[in-house]
């Protein structure tokens, strides 16, 4: 065989060993771990963003939660009741229903707070969340079974919804509402809130005058 052909024929076997070894590699280690050396994780994945599980948040106790201070926006998700409500100083709370143990898991970065209910409430009762605070600038929402928002301040607050049962607006002065659901879902608004200002909904959301009172 001439030395020119065979030297091609090697070449070429070489790249298909090259590429089979590299998708083998990144099949295997699709999610590496994060204790990998950087330079061994970048190598097996040629580069491409690898997946780190979160780091586990323990439970918070009451005292810690109501150290929590200076944020404006919220996430919260879990089966129970949260109440959000207008304040001059900050102020988190959780109380399990009667005869439950479920707690509260929170993380803090920046001016971003995330709530996570840690297990649900026994004997089919609900939790309550209660967040005081001086201004909200954004909330989302998720499997919450009630939530209120009552006596906030502020130019605009955006607000999304996901599985949300029940949700309302109370004495609030907000200039501008952004409201957003994912699911079919009706808001109960009171007169105070809607003198305030605007509200413009998106998603499956409609609004319905509440004379309801706090």
């Amino acid at each position: 065989m001439n030395q020119g052909i065979r030297y091609l024929r090697n070449t070429v076997f070489g790249l298909y060993g090259a590429t089979a070894l590299f998708v083998g590699l990144n099949r295997l280690y699709a999610s590496t771990p994060a204790q990998t050396p950087q330079w061994l994780r970048s190598t097996m994945t040629l580069g491409l963003t690898t997946h780190e599980e979160p780091e586990p948040v323990p439970a918070m106790q009451p005292e810690d939660l109501a150290a929590l201070r200076n944020f404006s926006r919220i996430r919260v998700s879990g089966d129970f009741i949260v109440e959000i409500v207008g304040a001059s100083t900050y102020k988190v709370s959780f109380t399990p229903a009667a005869g439950g143990k479920a707690e509260i898991h929170a993380r803090q970065v920046e001016d971003l707070l995330s709530l996570r209910a840690a297990d649900d409430d026994e004997e089919g009762g609900k939790g309550v969340l209660r967040i005081e605070m001086p201004m909200l600038v954004r909330l989302s929402a998720q499997d919450v079974s009630e939530l209120t928002l009552r006596g906030l301040q502020a130019e605009e607050v955006s607000v999304s919804l996901h599985n949300v049962a029940r949700a309302r607006l109370q004495q609030n002065k907000v200039a501008h509402w952004k409201l957003y659901s994912s699911e079919p879902m009706e808001i109960p608004v009171d007169a105070a809130t809607l003198a305030a200002g605007s509200l413009q909904t998106q998603g499956n959301l409609s609004i319905r005058y509440s004379l309801e009172t706090p």
